[in-house]
């Protein structure tokens, strides 16, 4: 909406926060799956 008025400040403040936003979740889902793989398998019979 911000581009299609030709806001450009206010498009590139939104584009910004996805990006920060976007880069957090990665860096929180890498985390998970670091975490997630020194966990041990579990004991099945």
């Amino acid at each position: 909406q911000a581009i299609e008025e030709e806001d450009a400040p206010r498009a590139q403040a939104l584009l910004r926060a996805s990006l920060v936003v976007e880069g957090g979740l990665a860096i929180v889902i890498l985390g998970l799956v670091a975490w997630l793989g020194t966990l041990s398998p579990p004991m099945s019979m």
